[in-house]
């Protein structure tokens, strides 16, 4: 077997095992919208999210310790970063997802999610001045029209 054929079918067992963490991935956050859809009805927003935190930075914490990762390592170079960690995409984003899954079905708010790529290419558009290329344009695009059509299906009246 010469080295490109090696190396290909470590690139494609590579590719398959991100696909099935992926796959793995939507699984379990179609599951945590759905539970916390009905968990929020009887518990409030702030104490949920405190609770999930709390139980998924124990999590990580855990896991790192078994794989051999120290997790705190870095927490006190930069721990500006942490608090960053915490207030943006904990408190805005996961509260703020929390929150919409009392008001919004839960379909909904994973459609919703499918905004996130979209949302980071334009933000590193502008940001950094990394241009999204015509793949990721074409993609947004695609998204955008699915959500659009999608909630006027669910809004307009059944017959």
């Amino acid at each position: 077997m010469s080295s490109a054929s090696v190396a290909d079918a470590a690139s494609q067992s590579a590719s398959l095992y991100g696909d099935g963490l992926a796959i793995v991935a939507g699984l379990l956050g179609s599951m945590y919208l759905i539970g916390t859809k009905s968990v929020r009805a009887s518990v409030p927003v702030h104490a949920y999210t405190s609770a999930v935190c709390l139980l998924t930075a124990l999590c990580l914490w855990g896991v790192g310790l078994w794989v051999g990762v120290v997790v705190t390592e870095d927490v006190f170079v930069a721990p500006w970063v942490v608090v960053a960690m915490a207030l943006g995409p904990q408190l805005f984003g996961h509260a703020g997802l929390t929150w919409c899954l009392e008001k919004i079905e839960a379909s909904t708010v994973a459609l919703g999610l499918l905004l996130e790529p979209a949302g980071a290419a334009l933000l590193a558009w502008l940001w950094f001045g990394e241009a999204p290329t015509m793949g990721e344009v074409i993609g947004s695009i695609i998204i955008l029209i699915g959500l659009c059509v999608a909630v006027r299906k669910h809004e307009s009246p059944s017959p």
